[in-house]
């Protein structure tokens, strides 16, 4: 602790500064700490709420894996099957949700 109050400390003799304590949030994540039990977590719940609720997709229904690979897709038969792309504009939604996902793992893999 004390290499860190050094640090803090040079750094403020060089630049404007303001602790804040200790980060609760970094790049979108919410950073859940447990001292006692040695605990560090990174959650990104509130991103992926925000792309639902940005992509109007509160009401979807929820998948907690991956599409199967014996699941096979249907043609649309009916108009009213459609989705209306001006009002949920998929490849925006399926797009953020990648890039969470790629974020995901790639930090599960250790690659950060």
């Amino acid at each position: 602790m004390s290499e860190i109050k050094s640090l803090k400390e040079q750094l403020s003799s060089t630049f404007e500064m303001k602790d804040l304590g200790a980060a609760r949030r970094i790049l979108g994540m919410d950073i859940i700490r447990d001292r006692e039990k040695g605990i560090l977590r990174l959650s990104q719940s509130e991103y992926l709420k925000k792309v639902i609720r940005n992509f109007r997709m509160e009401e979807a229904k929820i998948a907690h894996t991956p599409i199967g690979a014996h699941f096979k897709l249907a043609t649309v038969h009916d108009i009213s099957e459609c989705v209306d792309t001006e009002v949920t504009p998929y490849c925006s939604a399926v797009g953020s949700i990648m890039q969470w996902w790629a974020r995901d793992q790639i930090w599960r893999m250790g690659l950060v």
